[in-house]
């Protein structure tokens, strides 16, 4: 996701200043992606956990979700409390890029994937899943899901944060009106009516790609 490697990579201190705020922490943040190291590789599956030094949980996921899960946009660690604690990315350029729909096709996967998905669920307090979990919200209920798998199956403090873009000149404008908006929506969609403990949503102002600067 093109804003999130412009700000990862030339505005760190401002990303980092705005995830903190959200997450009320004053804790530096060490970024493993999407680096201009890496050629902005972004991990799923085993590899998200290896970049964040979990590998040796990649058993316990592969019995959790099936193959092909989240690719993260972001990820880094966060030197906080006992030890650094991952920080999983979800970037938007635009309200309807935050709609999709489960595609998992063999019984086994969807099986398996709606067991997370009802376990993070309950573990959210909601007294039901809503059909948008898996047809509308998915998107986001999976990356939940995976926080409820680092929280909960692995015991790692994990957080997750949303970051949206307000007026991406690279892509489609989107007001900071428009997008408080959305985000209000997207949580009443999914049931809840403030983002979950351990998650949170920045809004950063998009930025003009520069080829000069690598991105």
């Amino acid at each position: 996701m093109l804003q999130l490697q412009i700000y990862v990579n030339r505005f760190t201190d401002r990303i980092n200043l705005a995830v903190a705020k959200t997450l009320r922490s004053s804790a530096e943040i060490n970024w493993v992606s999407p680096l201009a190291a890496t050629g902005y590789a972004e991990y799923r599956d085993k590899s998200f956990l290896t970049a964040l030094g979990l590998e040796r949980h990649t058993p316990e996921l592969a019995d959790f979700w099936p193959g092909r899960g989240p690719c993260w946009d972001g990820l880094g660690l966060i030197s906080e409390g006992f030890g650094p604690e991952p920080l999983l990315v979800e970037a938007k350029s635009y309200p309807q890029e935050g709609y999709s729909t489960m595609a998992a096709k063999s019984s086994e996967s969807v099986r398996r994937i709606e067991e997370a998905l009802d376990v993070t669920a309950v573990w959210l307090g909601l007294n039901e899943r809503p059909p948008s979990w898996t047809h509308g919200r998915y998107q986001v209920a999976n990356r939940l899901a995976h926080l409820y798998f680092l929280r909960e199956v692995v015991g790692v403090e994990a957080h997750v944060i949303f970051a949206f873009f307000v007026r991406d000149p690279t892509h489609i404008s989107t007001e900071l009106r428009e997008w408080e908006r959305a985000t209000e929506i997207m949580w009443v969609e999914l049931g809840m009516s403030d983002p979950p403990d351990h998650t949170g949503v920045v809004y950063l102002d998009g930025v003009r790609h520069n080829p000069n600067q690598g991105i």
